[in-house]
């Protein structure tokens, strides 16, 4: 049966409530929260076409044709769970303004979550308590479970997805086959598709111990990177461009962003304003292009605080 966008924000809504005590006995500790003074200035340099071409590939990660999903259809709501409440309340203030300094739509505070960021002492615990209290959340509208990655990794996350057709309304399935099932058509052409995926709800389960010694703002741009996008940092790991996804498992004493970046903010903003049926090709080269543009621009005004 596919979870209708309310009862998922429902969900979302009692998850609030229950962690972290559904995960863990006390809330973890977290980092000193870094001055916010509203503003991101990211500085860009020169950069060259392959640079771009293999940053959007490794983050989008479409093997196919099908639109590149995104939170699209509906406002961004992200939420912080299982810090301390000043710990929280900052990352998802600094959540929201990542999302809105990157054109995103963002709900009113107070909105019903699908943008989930969770912190916990034990992260394998916590997911698993997460499967016991919230099933709804390992399955996709299909009824297909979600796949968890098998690596070890301090940080997991997943999305659940959906497809609207071209006028944004949700597909049937067929309750048989649990296959999309598009009545109608609409305009059809080489460079659009009729129906598109979307993110209904996203969530990032990070184990506290990985991002000890990090500062609110590296924290928050790097879950809002993940949870807005779905990317995988693995993919850009050896890209050779600064970006904040590489800052949980950079070695010690390695040099890492304080921040967002240029590259991650124009990555956002590119896939975020490119058309939302173009096929994926058509949607990485629009993203290229903005993202070249904004880094080679010199720099970007939004919302990023201070380091």
């Amino acid at each position: 049966m596919r979870p209708r966008p309310l009862a998922l924000a429902l969900l979302a809504t009692a998850l609030l409530f229950a962690c972290p005590a559904a995960a863990q006995d006390k809330p973890a500790t977290a980092p000193p929260a870094a001055e916010d003074n509203g503003e991101i200035v990211v500085t860009g340099r020169e950069v060259r076409d392959d640079q771009v071409r293999d940053f959007v590939s490794g983050l989008t990660g479409n093997i196919g044709s099908d639109p590149l999903p995104r939170f699209v259809d509906a406002e961004l709501c992200p939420v912080s769970l299982g810090l301390t409440p000043a710990f929280d309340a900052a990352i998802t203030t600094r959540l929201r303004r990542v999302a809105m300094a990157a054109n995103i739509r963002v709900a009113r505070e107070g909105c019903r979550a699908n943008a989930l960021v969770i912190f916990a002492a034990d992260k394998d615990a916590t997911i698993r308590a997460l499967r016991k209290g919230y099933p709804q959340l390992f399955y996709q509208p299909t009824g297909a479970p979600v796949r968890l990655r098998d690596k070890k990794e301090p940080v997991t996350s997943w999305v659940i997805s959906d497809f609207v057709d071209s006028e944004g309304v949700a597909v049937p399935i067929d309750t048989e086959t649990g296959q999309y099932v598009l009545e109608s058509s609409g305009s059809v052409s080489r460079l659009t598709n009729p129906m598109r995926p979307i993110y209904r709800m996203s969530v990032l389960v990070i184990e506290i111990a990985a991002v000890e010694g990090l500062t609110i703002t590296q924290i928050a741009d790097y879950a809002a990177m993940r949870a807005f996008t779905g990317a995988n940092p693995d993919r850009v790991r050896n890209a050779g461009v600064p970006t904040i996804l590489t800052i949980v498992e950079a070695p010690i004493g390695s040099e890492i962003p304080n921040s967002m970046t240029a590259w991650d903010l124009g990555f956002l903003r590119g896939l975020y304003a490119a058309p939302p049926n173009l096929r994926a090709p058509a949607q990485r080269g629009r993203i290229a292009r903005d993202l070249k543009q904004g880094t080679n621009a010199g720099s970007e005004t939004g919302d990023r605080p201070a380091p």
